[in-house]
C-alpha cells in the first residue's frame, strides 16, 4: 500500500479555491447551458427566411381565393334554404287541412252512429212495452258492438232519466233485478274509485272520492245503468252500480244542455278528476258525447227518457287522421271552458304529450290554426231538435315539429355549398400544386440540413465545423464554375485568393482548421459522407498540430463486471447519468469532449483554441468529476442495485502535442492522434479507482504554474509499453475518503473482518423492535443498518413495489375487491408442520384470461403509503436478520434478487416466441410460451420475495455443521434443509405479524392466492438446498418428466403438464440466481468465490468446520462447474423461456470454467495467502503444536485455561444463552482467559451470570487462548440461535 499525503498539506489559497464550492457551481444548475438553442447559420438561415416570405405571399393569395369561394358558396346556400322553407310551409299547410278535415269527418260520422243507436234503443223500449224509466236492454252489449266498430268511441253507456217521484220505486226495482251483478274492472287508463256502491245500495254520488246518497229533493237523476264493452254482466252490460251522472258538474252541464235542446252535446275535457266527484279518473284527456233517447214518459209521447253516452279518448280520436308516412305534428286541442291539451300525431298514430300547449318553440316553422270554435258547433247543430249554442266548444291548433321540418328543410344547402367550395378549392389547388411541391422539397432540404447541422455541432469544435461548411460551399461553387468554363473558373479562383498589390493569400493549416466553422450545415457533405470529388486530391485533409494540450482518459473501474449482472437498460441509465454530468462540467470549465468509447470518456484542453492554463483546467475537471461520480454511484445504487456504489472512476492525464483533424469517411469524426493520446491512455490503465493519475509532463506544468502542492509522487514506477518505467504522480483530492485500494475485495467490510475490527463498546439501549416478544426476537436485529445496507434495502423495496403494482393492477382488472384474509385463515393455509412437507410437485397457476390481460395492461396503480411503509419495514427487518457473513449476507441476497428479476424480465420479453401469422406478441402468446409464468404477477413477486428471504438467519456454515451446533433446530427440521426451512419460517412469522396486514392484503386476497404464494415461496427457497441428495434426485426426476418427453406437442399438453413445467422453471430461476456469480463476468465470479472461501475458512479457524477449505478448493470448483453450474445453465437454455439470457449464462459458465482451469490454482493460492494474512493480523492462526495440544486438552474431563488451576467439575456449570446480543462486557486476561467483566441491566443473562465468571467453552468450542477478537467472532457466529456456555464460577476464578 502506498502512502498519499492527506488534506493537511493543502494550505495554498488557490488550492482552497479549487477544492471549495466550485463543484456545486459546476454541477448545480442542470438546465443551464446544456439546453442553449443552436444558432442557425448559412444556407439554413437563408432558406428559412425565403420559406417565411413564400408562406406570407401564399397565405394572402389563398385567403383571397377562399374569400371569393365562401361568398359564392353562401349565396348558393341561402337560395337553396329559401326554396326548402317554401316547400315546408306548403306541405304543412296541406297536412293541417287534411287533419282538420279528417277529424271533422270522423266526428260527424260518430254523431250519426249515436243518433242511430238512440233511435234503435227507443224503438226497442216501445216493442218491449216497458214503461220508462224501468227499461233494461237484455242484449245491450250486442246492440253496441256495431256502433263501437263504426265510431271512434272507447265505450257506450245508457242512463235512464229518473224523476224524483219515481226514485224510490226505481231503486227498489233496480236492486231486486240485479242484485247478483258485481261491479266490473275498468279498462286501461280508467280508474274506478274503490268506494263505489253496488246496484242494491241505491243511487249515489261521489264527494272527494267518498260515495254519498243523492238528496231526496233532487228533481231528476241520470243513473248509469248499462255499458258496452260490458263492465259487469257480460250479457246485459249492467255495470252493477247506480252512479248519478248529474252529480258531476261536467256531465251535469252537458246532460242539461242535451235535455233542453233534445240534441247531442260534448262534454269539456275529462282528465284525472282532481275533485274526485266522478265515478272514474282518466289518465289521458277524454270527452263524452251525450245523445238523447226519446220516448213516452207518461206525460209526453216524445220526451227525453234517457241518454246514450259515447266516451272518446282524444289520443284515440286522433289515430288515423293522417297518412302513415306523415312525420310528427303537434296537435293542441283547446276547449273554451277547460284549457288545452297537447298531442303528437306521428303518421297514423297519436299519443298524449301533456296538459297545456307543449309545442316546440325552438322550431322556426309555420303555424296553422285551421279550426274555429264555430266549426265544432256546426257539426252538432244538425243533431239538435231545438236551436242551442254550446258555451264550451273545441278548436284544434297544429304545429310542425323539428322532425317534420327536417323532411323538407335538411342539409341540402350545406351539401350544395360544400360542393361549390370543393370545386372551387380543387380549381385553386391545381394552380398552387406546383408551389406546394416546391415548398415540400425545400422543407425537406432544410430539415435535413438542420439535422446535419445538429449532428456536426455535436461532433466537431466550432472552428472545425465552420471550416467544413466553408469547404463544402467552396467545392459546390467550384464545381458549377468548372462546368461553365474551366479557364474562367481557374482565373476566378486566382483573383479571389489575392490582395491587390500584396500577392496571393497563403492559407496555413491552422487558419484552415480555425475557419472551419463558418459554413451552413448542409455543406458538411464534403466532410461527412466521404465523397471528396472525382479527383481524390481535390480537397486537402482538415488537420493540424496542437503543441500545447492536456488529454484525459477516464474509465469506470469494475464496469464490465457490473454490466454483466444488469439489463441493457440499466447499463445505459448508468452511462447516460454519469456522462451527462461530465458533459455539463466540461461545458462550464471549457473542456473539449472528444468522444466516449464504451465506458471510457476522452476529453482535451488547449484545443481547438489555445488555453494557457490547460493542465490546471483539466485537473480541476477530473477532480470535480471524480467527486461527483462518487456521489452519483451511491445515489444510483437504490435504482440500479447492489454493487453500483462500488463503481468508481479511474483517470489518466498527460500533457503534450497532438494531431487533430477530421477523419473523413462514413460517419466522419473529429479525432486526436499522437503519442500524447497513447500516454494518457496508459496513465488511465495503470491508475487506480478513485484516483487521478498524472504523467510527469503534466506534473511539471503544474509545478511551473505554482500548483505543485496539488500533486504527490507515486512511490512505485509505472511500466509503460514502448517507454519503459515512468515516474508518475497522483492528484491530491482534498478528501481522505478517497483512499487508495489494492484489490476489488479490499473495501469489503462484511464477514469476520468487520466483526473483529468493530470497537468494543457498552451496548446501547434501543427502542423495542417490531418483533420484540415474538419467536423472532434474537433472530432478527443481529445486524445494524448502515448507509450501504440502507441503499440496498431501498433498491429491494423499489423492485418489490414495481412487482406489487402489477399484482394489484391484475387484481383490479379481474374485478376482485381489496379484502384481507383473517389471520386464522392464513395460519390454516400455511399449517404448522415442516416447511419441507409443503413442497409441491405441481403448483397450480391461473389460466389465461384475455379480458383481464387487456384491462391489466391499461391499469395504472399507485400503492397507498401504508403498504410502502410496511414493505420498507419488512425488508429492513429481513436485512437485519442476515448475519454479517462474508458470503451468506444481505448483499448476496440482493445479488440473487438482481439475477432473478433479470431472468423474469427476460421471460416477459419472450423475444424468441415464434408468431407465424402475427407480427406483434400478444399476452396469450406470452402465457403459452412461458407456461403461464409470464402473465402471473404473483409468481414474479413470489420469486423475488424468495430471493430476498432465502438465506435470512443463515449461520454461515453448511446444514451438516448447523445440525451439530443447534440440535434443537436440527430436531425441529428432522435434519433436512435446516437453514432453508428456518429461513422460510422466519420470513412467514414476520409477514404474519399484525402490522403487515396491508402488505399481505396487496400480495394475496383469497385462499387460492395465499396458497399459491406460499407454495411458490416454499418451492423456491427449498430449491436452493442443492446438496440434499433426495431433493436433488426429486428435482431431476421432475425435470425429466416435464421436459424429456419427446414427441409431445405443446398444444396437446394438459394444464397439469404445463403447470409442472412452470414449477420446474421457477425453481431453476432461483437456483440459477443463487449461483449466478458463476455464470457472470470472471471478476464477479472471483469476487463471490473469494467471499465464500473466506466464510468457510474463518468458520474452520473458529472451530465450526472440520474441513480446511484450502484443501481441494481448486478441484471442488471444477467439479461444481461440471456437475452443477454448466448442467444448470443448459437446462435454462433447454426449457426455452429465457431467450438470450440463457445463452449469456451458459457462455459465461463455460468461459469461467476454462479460466478457472487455467488460473484457478494461482487464484486459490492468492485467496489462501490473503486469508491467512488477515487471520494472522487477527491472531486467529496458531502453530501446529498449539493446535495439537488444544485437541488433546479438549478430551480432558474438565475445562482448562492457560495459567489456571484445574477446575473441579462441581464448580463448573452450563447455561443456555438465547439468540441475540449478550449484553455483557468480556475482558481477556494476560494469560488468555475470557472473564465476564460487566453485565448490563437489560441483558437476558442477568441472573444467570455473575461478574468474574470464566467462559470455558461455547457450544463445546474451547475458548482457551482466544483473544477478544476471536472470542467476539465465535459469539457473533451463533447469534441467530441458542448457544451453550460452559462457565467456571467466580469463586473458582483464575489463581495467580
Amino acid at each position: 500500500m502506498m502512502n498519499v499525503p492527506g488534506d493537511g498539506d493543502l494550505k495554498d489559497e488557490q488550492m482552497v479555491s479549487l477544492f471549495g464550492d466550485e463543484d456545486d457551481a459546476i454541477f448545480g444548475d442542470e438546465d443551464s447551458d446544456d439546453d442553449d438553442e443552436l444558432l442557425e447559420e448559412g444556407s439554413v438561415k437563408v432558406a428559412r427566411e425565403d420559406i417565411k416570405l413564400m408562406n406570407v405571399v401564399r397565405a394572402i393569395v389563398i385567403l383571397f381565393l377562399l374569400t371569393v369561394a365562401t361568398i359564392f358558396g353562401e349565396a348558393v346556400y341561402i337560395m337553396t334554404l329559401i326554396g326548402e322553407e317554401h316547400s315546408f310551409e306548403d306541405a304543412f299547410e296541406k297536412t293541417s287541412e287534411n287533419l282538420i278535415e279528417s277529424l271533422y269527418e270522423r266526428l260527424n260520422n260518430d254523431l250519426w252512429v249515436a243518433k242511430s243507436l238512440a233511435k234503435d234503443l227507443s224503438l226497442a223500449a216501445e216493442q218491449d212495452a216497458a214503461s220508462w224509466p224501468y227499461i233494461t236492454y237484455q242484449d245491450f252489449d250486442g246492440r253496441c258492438k256495431a256502433p263501437l266498430v263504426l265510431s271512434d268511441a272507447s265505450s257506450i253507456a245508457f242512463a235512464p232519466l229518473v224523476r224524483s217521484n219515481d226514485r224510490s220505486n226505481w231503486e227498489q226495482w233496480a236492486g231486486q233485478s240485479f242484485e247478483q251483478v258485481t261491479p266490473g274492472e275498468a279498462e286501461k287508463g280508467v280508474e274506478y274509485f274503490p268506494s263505489r256502491r253496488g246496484a242494491g245500495q241505491g243511487i249515489y254520488a261521489f264527494d272527494n272520492g267518498a260515495s254519498v246518497d243523492r238528496p231526496v229533493s233532487t228533481e231528476s237523476l241520470s243513473p248509469l245503468w248499462q255499458m258496452s264493452p260490458a263492465q259487469g254482466d257480460a250479457e246485459t252490460g249492467l255495470i252493477g252500480t247506480l252512479f248519478d251522472e248529474l252529480s258531476n258538474q261536467v256531465r251535469y252541464d252537458t246532460v242539461v244542455s242535451m235535455l233542453g235542446a233534445q240534441g247531442a252535446f260534448m262534454t269539456t275535457f275529462q282528465y284525472q278528476d282532481t275533485n274526485e266527484n266522478d265515478f272514474v279518473s282518466y289518465a289521458s284527456p277524454r270527452a263524452t258525447v251525450y245523445y238523447p233517447i226519446l220516448g213516452d214518459d207518461g206525460s209526453f209521447p216524445d220526451a227525453v227518457t234517457g241518454s246514450v253516452a259515447f266516451e272518446y279518448s282524444w289520443d284515440l280520436l286522433l289515430h288515423g287522421v293522417l297518412e302513415a308516412n306523415v312525420r310528427d305534428v303537434v296537435v293542441v286541442v283547446e276547449n273554451s271552458c277547460s284549457g288545452n291539451f297537447s298531442f303528437v300525431v306521428q303518421g297514423d298514430k297519436a299519443s298524449f304529450l301533456g296538459e297545456g300547449d307543449l309545442h316546440d318553440d325552438d322550431v322556426d316553422g309555420y303555424e296553422s290554426v285551421s279550426s274555429t270554435y264555430q266549426g265544432f258547433e256546426d257539426l252538432f247543430a244538425e243533431h239538435r231538435k231545438y236551436p242551442a249554442q254550446d258555451p264550451c266548444n273545441y278548436r284544434v291548433n297544429l304545429f310542425a315539429t323539428s322532425n317534420y321540418k327536417d323532411k323538407y328543410v335538411g342539409n341540402s344547402p350545406e351539401v350544395y355549398r360544400g360542393i361549390v367550395l370543393a370545386v372551387f378549392i380543387f380549381v385553386v389547388a391545381i394552380f398552387i400544386l406546383y408551389d406546394c411541391l416546391v415548398e415540400r422539397r425545400q422543407s425537406r432540404v432544410v430539415t435535413a440540413a438542420q439535422r446535419s447541422d445538429a449532428i456536426v455541432r455535436s461532433l466537431f469544435p466550432s472552428n472545425v465545423r465552420n471550416r467544413l461548411y466553408e469547404q463544402a460551399k467552396q467545392k459546390e461553387a467550384d464545381e458549377k464554375k468548372r462546368e461553365k468554363d474551366a479557364w474562367r473558373n481557374s482565373k476566378a479562383m486566382s483573383s479571389n485568393s489575392s490582395i491587390e498589390g500584396e500577392g496571393a493569400l497563403i492559407e496555413t493549416p491552422k487558419i484552415r482548421l480555425k475557419s472551419f466553422i463558418s459554413a451552413g450545415p448542409e455543406d458538411q457533405v464534403g466532410g461527412s459522407n466521404g465523397h471528396h470529388s472525382r479527383d481524390p486530391t481535390f480537397m486537402e485533409p482538415i488537420a493540424d498540430l496542437f503543441p500545447h494540450t492536456t488529454i484525459l482518459f477516464a474509465d469506470i473501474a469494475g464496469f464490465t463486471a457490473w454490466s454483466s449482472e444488469r439489463e441493457p437498460s440499466q447499463v445505459f441509465t448508468l452511462l447516460e447519468t454519469i456522462y451527462r454530468d461530465m458533459d455539463r462540467a466540461a461545458k462550464k470549465l471549457g473542456v473539449f469532449k472528444v468522444e466516449t468509447v464504451g465506458d471510457c470518456y476522452v476529453a482535451a484542453t488547449g484545443i481547438p483554441d489555445p488555453q494557457e492554463n490547460h493542465p490546471e483546467i483539466m485537473v480541476r475537471f477530473a477532480r470535480s468529476c471524480l467527486l461527483r461520480i462518487d456521489l452519483l454511484t451511491k445515489e444510483l445504487e437504490s435504482q440500479l442495485g447492489p454493487g453500483t456504489a462500488e463503481l468508481a472512476m479511474r483517470f489518466g492525464i498527460h500533457t503534450g502535442p497532438v494531431t487533430a483533424g477530421v477523419l473523413r469517411g462514413q460517419k466522419a469524426r473529429f479525432q486526436l492522434f499522437g503519442d500524447t493520446m497513447n500516454t494518457a491512455s496508459r496513465m488511465e490503465s495503470t491508475g487506480m479507482k478513485n484516483k487521478i493519475h498524472l504523467s510527469s509532463d503534466t506534473a511539471e506544468h503544474l509545478n511551473k504554474s505554482g500548483f505543485g502542492h496539488w500533486i504527490t509522487k507515486r512511490q512505485d514506477l509505472v511500466h509503460v509499453k514502448g517507454k519503459g518505467d515512468m515516474q508518475t504522480y497522483w492528484l491530491l483530492l482534498g478528501s481522505s475518503s478517497m483512499s487508495e485500494t489494492s484489490s476489488v475485495l479490499s473495501d469489503d467490510t462484511s464477514g469476520l473482518g468487520a466483526l473483529i475490527k468493530a470497537p468494543r463498546s457498552k451496548p446501547k439501549k434501543k427502542k423495542s423492535a417490531i418483533w420484540t416478544g415474538t419467536n423472532l426476537d434474537g433472530v432478527l436485529g443481529v445486524t445494524e443498518i448502515d448507509d450501504s445496507l440502507q441503499r440496498l434495502i431501498d433498491w429491494n423495496v423499489d423492485v418489490l413495489i414495481t412487482l406489487l403494482k402489477r399484482v394489484v393492477a391484475n387484481r383490479i382488472a379481474s374485478g376482485v375487491g381489496s379484502k384481507a384474509l383473517s389471520s386464522n385463515t392464513e395460519k390454516s393455509l400455511i399449517g404448522t408442520g415442516l416447511v419441507l412437507d409443503d413442497v409441491q410437485m405441481v403448483i397450480d397457476l391461473p389460466e389465461f384470461d384475455h379480458d383481464i390481460a387487456v384491462r391489466a395492461a391499461n391499469e395504472t396503480v399507485e400503492l397507498v403509503p401504508e403498504v410502502k411503509k410496511e414493505l420498507l419495514e419488512f425488508v429492513t427487518s429481513i436485512a437485519s436478520g442476515y448475519p454479517k457473513n462474508a458470503f451468506h449476507n444481505f448483499e448476496h441476497a440482493s445479488h440473487v434478487i438482481l439475477s432473478s428479476n433479470k431472468l423474469l424480465k427476460r421471460v416477459m420479453a419472450a423475444d424468441d416466441v415464434a408468431t407465424t401469422e402475427k407480427e406483434a406478441l400478444t399476452s396469450k402468446d406470452l402465457h403459452d410460451h412461458t407456461y403461464g409464468i409470464g402473465t402471473d404477477p404473483i409468481t414474479h413477486f413470489a420469486v423475488v420475495f424468495s430471493a430476498l428471504i432465502h438465506d435470512v438467519g443463515h449461520p454461515g456454515v453448511p446444514n451438516g455443521r448447523l445440525a451439530e451446533e443447534d440440535p434443537v433446530l436440527a430436531k425441529k427440521y428432522v435434519n433436512k434443509s435446516i437453514a432453508e426451512q428456518h429461513s422460510v419460517d422466519i420470513a412467514w412469522e414476520l409477514l404474519l405479524l399484525p402490522r403487515f396486514k396491508n402488505l399481505r392484503a396487496c400480495v394475496y386476497q383469497d385462499r387460492v392466492e395465499c396458497k399459491r404464494f406460499r407454495d411458490l415461496v416454499t418451492n423456491s427457497v427449498m430449491a436452493t438446498d442443492i446438496f440434499d441428495k433426495e431433493l436433488k434426485a426429486l428435482r431431476n426426476s421432475r425435470w425429466d418428466m416435464a421436459f424429456k418427453e419427446i414427441g409431445k406437442m405443446e398444444a396437446a399438453l394438459k394444464k397439469e403438464d404445463v403447470d409442472r413445467k412452470a414449477t420446474i422453471v421457477i425453481e431453476h430461476i432461483i437456483q440459477a440466481s443463487d449461483v449466478s456469480h458463476t455464470m457472470q463476468h470472471w471478476y464477479i465470479y472471483l469476487k463471490w468465490n473469494e467471499r465464500l472461501f473466506r466464510e468457510m475458512y474463518f468458520a474452520f479457524l473458529a472451530g465450526r468446520s472440520q474441513k480446511d477449505p484450502t484443501e481441494g478448493w481448486f478441484e471442488g470448483e471444477l467439479w461444481f462447474f461440471d456437475y452443477y453450474v454448466i448442467p444448470l445453465a443448459k437446462k435454462l437454455k433447454n426449457c426455452g423461456v429465457f431467450g438470450v439470457s440463457s445463452d449469456e449464462y451458459l457462455t459465461y459458465a463455460l468461459q469461467n470454467r476454462v479460466e478457472w482451469e487455467k488460473k484457478g490454482k494461482d487464484v486459490c493460492a492468492k485467496m489462501k495467502s490473503r486469508a491467512e494474512e488477515e487471520a494472522r493480523s487477527l491472531e486467529l492462526l496458531k502453530d501446529i503444536g498449539e493446535e495439537d495440544e488444544e485437541e488433546e486438552l479438549e478430551d480432558e474431563p474438565v475445562a482448562v485455561v492457560p495459567g489456571a488451576a484445574v477446575h473441579d467439575p462441581k464448580n463448573t456449570r452450563q447455561i443456555e444463552v438465547p439468540p441475540g446480543k449478550l449484553g455483557i462486557v468480556i475482558d481477556t486476561t494476560d494469560d488468555g482467559c475470557p472473564v465476564v467483566h460487566h453485565i448490563n441491566d437489560e441483558s437476558a443473562l442477568k441472573g444467570k451470570l455473575t461478574e468474574g465468571d470464566t467462559i470455558l467453552s461455547i457450544d463445546n468450542v474451547s475458548t482457551k487462548g482466544m483473544n477478544s477478537a476471536a472470542l467476539s467472532t465465535l459469539i457473533a457466529s451463533g447469534a441467530s440461535r441458542t448457544r451453550t456456555f460452559t462457565l467456571a464460577t467466580g469463586s473458582d476464578a483464575i489463581k495467580e
